[in-house]
């Protein structure tokens, strides 16, 4: 048995957790996409990235996001995080769970979480996107109740081809509740 807690990540040593995390996040992409690491690394431009990771807080806090830190015996073990993409649609960004603690429902719990933070800050619907490789991502959504979605912003290029987009509702996805019936996906 192992001791779980998903906390906010609003003090300086937990923000110092989720940039290692999200460090981590960006060497797995690199070697789930391997064949496509310039894409990566395109993607996760060196100076907007170094930006982001400096200042969680500003892109992602509260009163207009969220994020969240799992911890495993204390030990940090996945993070996920939200922001505001409209009046009450927000978009889930960086799931991540190392590794090492894949396979122990993490994922799906970090999601839960930060669907009901997102419900309490007054998003009734969360998207998100993933890429094709990140095949046990979409399993993950696709069982939590998201549905696929047309790109909710302009993709273009390599990603138009290898993202794919889905929305689900807060308190549904929050509770635990697959009510949601996904309409078929028509083509973008």
């Amino acid at each position: 048995m192992f001791d779980l807690q998903i906390v906010e990540a609003e003090t300086p040593p937990h923000a110092d957790h989720v940039v290692a995390l999200l460090r981590d996040y960006v060497l797995w992409l690199r070697r789930r996409y391997v064949k496509q690491i310039d894409v990566i690394d395109a993607y996760f431009d060196e100076r907007e990235w170094e930006s982001e990771l400096a200042d969680l807080k500003g892109h992602y806090g509260a009163p207009f996001g969220g994020v969240l830190l799992a911890l495993v015996d204390s030990v940090p073990a996945g993070c996920v995080m939200m922001r505001g993409i409209g009046e009450d649609v927000c978009e889930m960004k960086r799931l991540f769970v190392r590794p090492a603690f894949q396979g122990m429902n993490i994922a799906r719990l970090l999601t839960q979480r930060l669907a009901k933070l997102a419900a309490e800050r007054g998003y009734a619907t969360m998207r998100l996107e993933t890429g094709k490789l990140q095949t046990e991502a979409q399993a993950l959504y696709r069982g939590m109740g998201f549905c696929r979605i047309a790109p909710y912003y302009e993709v273009s290029g390599w990603f138009k081809d290898n993202q794919l987009f889905f929305e689900g509702k807060t308190r549904e996805i929050a509770a635990g509740v697959l009510e949601t019936r996904c309409p078929e996906l028509i083509a973008a």
